[in-house]
């Protein structure tokens, strides 16, 4: 089903609108993330991470997770990793952790949602503790756009996709949409 803007923007607030205090915990199996950051913004291709590589923004965010709570790295059960425009995603990643723990015993994989990677690698970590299958996990995301010489062009019936615009839709990239929803919505 294709949803209007203003009722999927409806919809992610009711994501993030809390449903308990925070700091209470209902149940002994609530999932409770200890922390949230990310790196800083920069403009594309001409910012101060224009030259960074992604394996360096997901490192930093991997070491300042780490000092900020304070977790042994080897207590981490799994990563996930999402992502959508950075090519070889989970090589990348796994670099970034092979700079981060050491020896690489703790599983990690990668996830390409469009329009949210990021919130889906925490979904996969919060269902995996929830479950039971682990107790500690890191969720994240990276993006660098900069980086691209040239942009993703996929093998597509380009004249089909053309033709209407729902699948010319589909081809906008991240930057650009939040940027159409920025200027709709105020």
């Amino acid at each position: 089903a294709i949803m209007s803007a203003k009722a999927r923007l409806n919809n992610i607030k009711g994501h993030l609108a809390p449903k308990s205090r925070a700091g209470s915990i209902k149940d002994p199996s609530d999932v409770v993330i200890v922390s949230a950051l990310r790196t800083a913004i920069g403009k594309g291709h001409r910012g101060s991470f224009k030259d960074t590589s992604p394996d360096v923004l997901l490192r930093t965010v991997f070491d300042a997770t780490i000092e900020k709570t304070g977790i042994n790295p080897t207590s981490i059960q799994d990563i996930v990793v999402g992502n959508v425009g950075v090519q070889n995603a989970c090589f990348v990643a796994r670099v970034a952790q092979a700079e981060f723990i050491s020896p690489l015993d703790v599983p990690l994989w990668s996830i390409n949602r469009q329009c949210g990677s990021g919130l889906e690698s925490c979904a996969r970590v919060a269902a995996s503790i929830k479950s039971g299958m682990i107790d500690v996990g890191l969720a994240c995301g990276v993006e660098v756009m900069s980086l691209d010489k040239e942009p993703y062009v996929p093998v597509l019936d380009w004249e089909k996709v053309r033709s209407n615009e729902v699948t010319i839709n589909t081809t906008l990239p991240m930057g650009k949409t939040s940027e159409i929803v920025a200027k709709r919505f105020n």
